[in-house]
């Protein structure tokens, strides 16, 4: 008799043995064993073969080990009972998580074939979950992940920061001033301003009823001047401006535009459609007009928290 340990988890498949004068036990061509018996004395070889998701462990016969070959050979002189083991399969899964966010539930381990597994994406503050990389490969933006355990995997949750910090600087006298946030910014947070000059409007620090004018916030998208008989700092929190939602439109002629990234780029790789007779200008000096397909001059870097004059041919975003 035969069996199989767990149930499932494999077959066994007998064949007979003859033994040859001064040979070797050789294998009967095709020979199946009629299921569970053989001819007293007469060897049988029994071979394993484990199910999807298990591997062979060992034989045995009341619960001693005989092998762990994947072949045993017996032979027939009494009624036997032997048992083929399997394990299911042991498979390394790495979870990990990127910089601003950890994952709940199933974490890094050994987990066996069919295990059902499920984790959780918990973004930080000030950041959000953007989706899951499994082996490589986009596994989906769904916050919790079910994962069916079939080889060894690696899983990582992707995060990336929704809330940046923007230091706006002023030194004393005048500067170009924008954001790169979505969220406006008071003007009655901004201290030792004499002045605030937008391209259409204005605000004039007046001695007795204090700063007056119609700008009441600093939007993004715009860019200032600012006029302050102090230096200072002044820090402000929120999301970043979203061009492909609120692309920064010029009309033609002159634009006073924000620089809406919170990294330092290259002009030629930010405007990428302007056009022949285009020009930019910047507080101190900068200057690049674009000729013949290239941008020309010594302004090549665009700075976060500066603002600039476009000069546009033409109408565009």
């Amino acid at each position: 008799l035969t069996t199989t340990y767990p149930m499932y988890s494999g077959t066994v498949e007998r064949t007979y043995v003859t033994v040859l004068a001064n040979a070797k036990a050789k294998v009967a061509a095709a020979a199946e064993v009629e299921e569970n018996t053989a001819t007293y004395g007469q060897k049988v070889k029994l071979t394993q073969t484990a199910s999807e998701g298990y591997e062979f462990k060992n034989w045995t016969q009341d619960g001693n080990v005989l092998s762990d070959e994947p072949e045993l050979i017996v032979s027939a002189i009494s009624d036997i009972s032997i048992t083929a083991n399997f394990v299911k399969k042991q498979y390394q899964i790495d979870v990990e998580a990127e910089e601003g966010g950890a994952v709940e539930g199933s974490l890094t381990g050994i987990y066996s074939h069919g295990d059902e597994l499920t984790m959780k994406a918990v973004a930080g503050d000030e950041f959000k979950f953007v989706g899951w990389i499994v082996d490589g490969r986009d596994a989906g933006s769904a916050e919790t992940l079910t994962l069916t355990v079939e080889k060894a995997t690696s899983v990582k949750a992707m995060f990336e920061r929704s809330v940046f910090e923007q230091k706006v600087t002023a030194p004393t006298g005048w500067t170009w001033v924008s954001t790169y946030v979505q969220e406006p910014l008071p003007v009655s947070s901004l201290p030792y301003l004499t002045r605030i000059v937008s391209q259409f409007d204005e605000n004039i620090l007046d001695p007795e009823y204090g700063m007056t004018g119609t700008i009441e916030s600093i939007m993004p998208g715009l860019g200032y001047k600012f006029n302050a008989y102090a230096s200072f700092l002044k820090s402000l929190k929120g999301n970043l401006y979203d061009t492909e939602a609120t692309p920064i439109s010029l009309k033609p002629g002159y634009n006073w535009i924000a620089y809406p990234y919170f990294e330092e780029l290259l002009l030629s790789s930010v405007i990428v459609n302007a056009s022949e007779g285009d020009a930019i200008r910047s507080l101190g000096g900068g200057y690049a007009h674009y000729s013949e397909g290239a941008w020309i001059g010594n302004l090549e870097k665009l700075t976060p928290g500066q603002g600039y004059i476009y000069k546009s041919v033409d109408a565009k975003n």
